[in-house]
């Protein structure tokens, strides 16, 4: 059974549904193939367990970015190899558009960020055991991202 080109002559909203079902189940086997690799709870913050969950976050990463782009590129085009044309140069205004934007976006990130902890710290009389349980989460995220950051040597 063929199936390239299958969606070339559907519907845009047909092709939206078919891309969004492809993520999810791309999405779901590669975490579940990660999953087969991770580490228990407690033995994720073992330096020896930080090399399994980059190969961890790999394997999402391909999952989730890569490959559902190239099954729809074949299930919809018939020339899917040239999908993300990168025979062709690279456009000055392109590469300028594409640095502003990761430049004035970060005040909005951070703005958002603020409205965050704001709402966090006035549920706080509220929900005291919930607000601690995120200050918890959000220092052993601190410290995951720091084993993930070192290098000490070039295999890390």
């Amino acid at each position: 059974m063929n199936l390239k080109g299958i969606l070339q002559y559907k519907s845009s909203s047909y092709k939206i549904f078919v891309f969004f079902c492809i993520v999810f189940f791309s999405s779901f086997f590669g975490f579940l193939l990660s999953s087969m690799i991770s580490p228990s709870e407690t033995e994720v913050f073992n330096q020896e367990n930080i090399f399994t969950m980059k190969i961890m976050q790999l394997v999402i990463s391909i999952f989730i970015f890569i490959i559902p782009p190239l099954i729809f590129a074949y299930l919809s085009d018939i020339n899917s190899i040239n999908i993300f044309d990168f025979r062709r140069t690279i456009k000055r205004q392109n590469f300028l558009l594409i640095l502003l934007l990761m430049i004035f976006v970060q005040p909005f990130v951070l703005y958002c960020l603020q409205i965050n902890t704001n709402i966090l710290y006035s549920i706080a009389d509220y929900f005291p055991s919930i607000v601690k349980l995120l200050e918890q989460m959000e220092q052993k995220s601190a410290e995951l991202t720091t084993l993930f950051l070192r290098a000490d040597s070039i295999n890390d």
